[in-house]
């Protein structure tokens, strides 16, 4: 802590091991070009948290929590909020998706757009696209077989199209609905 005056305009700060200073006039920018630790809390009281993209390999532009992957959009306008929430990166290649809650569209098939999982393991393993599914375990099997192909569902509440492997054009809505669904059931 301190006070700095200018002389002539200028602030000189020295850098250390993992910080390198430049700065003109009353601008002084700090240079981060290792890991900086923080003890205790950080605050910001204006401007932005700027994270690049998440890098297809995941070094950069993700956020963990303890140690696991947190938040990151990799890909083509994906969002990823949970822990462990969408793909790893650099492992499959998807878009136009958003997962929200623990392992939620964790495991989608490469290629698959426009799903949508929201709650702990919502629709974790698609292979098909267009679907959403709302609700811990909807759209994802109970048996832990993929959710093989299904396009276009809608599943809302617990478990609901738990077991709809290749169905499509389905709304199923309630506590493990559609339990009784077990392939290729459509349109319903």
């Amino acid at each position: 802590s301190g006070t700095a005056t200018p002389a002539a305009g200028i602030i000189t700060m020295a850098g250390g091991s993992n910080i390198g200073t430049t700065g003109a006039g009353s601008t002084v920018t700090f240079n981060l070009d290792n890991n900086v630790t923080i003890s205790g809390n950080y605050t910001t009281t204006g401007g932005n948290i700027n994270l690049p993209d998440t890098a297809a390999d995941g070094t950069s532009g993700v956020i963990t929590l303890g140690g696991i992957r947190f938040m990151h959009n990799q890909n083509d306008f994906n969002t990823y909020l949970g822990g462990e929430a969408g793909p790893i990166p650099g492992v499959v290649n998807v878009g136009h998706t958003v997962g929200i809650g623990y392992r939620a569209v964790m495991s989608p098939a490469a290629g698959t757009e426009g799903n949508t999982g929201v709650g702990a393991n919502a629709l974790s393993n698609p292979g098909g696209g267009g679907n959403t599914a709302v609700g811990y375990l909807s759209g994802t099997s109970l048996a832990g077989t993929v959710f093989v192909s299904g396009l276009n569902n809608t599943m809302i509440g617990y478990a609901s199209g738990a077991s709809l492997l290749t169905g499509s054009e389905n709304s199923l809505i309630g506590f493990a609905a559609g339990s009784n669904y077990v392939g290729a059931e459509s349109n319903n």
